[in-house]
């Protein structure tokens, strides 16, 4: 009989052997492992309760914003309907959106800088933070009437409490916004409270 079984008749003697017992080291624990064996035969691999845990957390947060990453399907489908060679980049787009959605489970603060000067006892408050082209570099600005520049790398890496700016400019009236140039990297523009814009070349 051919097939994937053979029957073996009663008459049939069947040898018996005795197996051997396994040693301590080659006997793996069932609880290790949450599943059966897959269907290619392999076993699955161990779930570690971190694993469980994070994809816990991803299902909640796509449960949670399930509507929004609906939108966001439906709105990149729709945007090239018409074109047909278009369909495998646009859910490479979708794809790539979701992972960043998941990827990211919380934040955490880096660095604590403090605007306020030693010897202005009014409000310090900070009005606009910008980087530059590169990101090596940000300035904060408000009330004040002060620009400060800092280096992005020296803040991180330091692990005192205090910083200390590299280069500080002064205006004339508090400062309303700052914006670094996108194609100068030493060129930063900044207004203030009387309708005044300043173009500073660092």
């Amino acid at each position: 009989m051919s097939g994937l079984y053979s029957p073996v008749s009663e008459d049939s003697t069947v040898p018996q052997f005795e197996a051997p017992s396994p040693s301590h080291s080659s006997i793996i624990d069932s609880t290790e492992y949450s599943q059966p064996p897959g269907f290619s035969g392999t076993s699955q691999t161990k779930k570690q309760p971190w694993y469980n845990s994070t994809l816990a957390s991803r299902r909640k947060r796509l449960t949670a914003h399930f509507e929004d990453l609906e939108q966001c399907y439906f709105s990149t489908r729709m945007s090239r309907i018409s074109d047909d060679s278009r369909t495998a980049s646009q859910l490479d787009e979708f794809q790539e959106c979701l992972s960043k959605f998941t990827r990211y489970n919380s934040v955490r603060p880096l660095a604590t800088l403090s605007y306020a000067s030693d010897l202005y006892n009014g409000s310090s408050i900070v009005s606009s933070i910008e980087f530059d082209r590169d990101c090596d570099y940000f300035a904060i600005a408000g009330v004040t009437k002060k620009i400060k520049v800092y280096e992005y790398g020296t803040v991180i890496q330091d692990a005192v409490d205090i910083h200390y700016p590299e280069n500080e400019m002064t205006c004339n009236s508090k400062i309303s916004c700052i914006s670094w140039s996108s194609y100068h990297k030493n060129l930063l523009a900044s207004s203030d409270y009387e309708g005044t814009v300043i173009l500073w070349d660092g």
